[in-house]
């Protein structure tokens, strides 16, 4: 994988996936929202327990989406570099009371691309 942030990491903030509109996004480049989160990929809209079947209560994709009394946490790396890096993080859905929410974003990491072309000539055919 050449490219990837591990962004999010979600504690005890209903998410609201598979809810129709999801409360909580994030924003990548072209300023386009984005609903897939760490583990998962686009057009997905799950986390990473979400993919892999294991969420702390299986009802629901995120574990931050069980709305459980104590803190719940969601994280995993974002790997679709196109839509790289992430810029904001916008949370929805904490006016309940006793509804909180903590979100980090880590740093953007890349490593070599495979698939790397270098051009000198002004039309070329892959």
């Amino acid at each position: 994988m050449p490219c990837g942030e591990d962004p999010l990491s979600a504690l005890n903030t209903d998410i609201g996936i598979g809810a129709g509109n999801p409360y909580t996004w994030w924003i990548g480049r072209g300023n386009e929202k984005h609903y897939y989160w760490g583990g998962s990929g686009p057009g997905i809209q799950k986390c990473a327990c979400g993919i892999e079947r294991n969420c702390t209560n299986p009802k629901y994709y995120c574990n931050c989406d069980a709305d459980a009394k104590q803190w719940r946490k969601d994280t995993g790396l974002l790997a679709y570099k196109n839509h790289l890096p992430v810029s904001q993080v916008l949370v929805g859905d904490t006016s309940r009371s006793g509804s909180e929410a903590k979100l980090g974003v880590g740093p953007l990491r890349c490593q070599g691309d495979s698939k790397y072309f270098s051009f000198h000539v002004t039309q070329v055919v892959i």
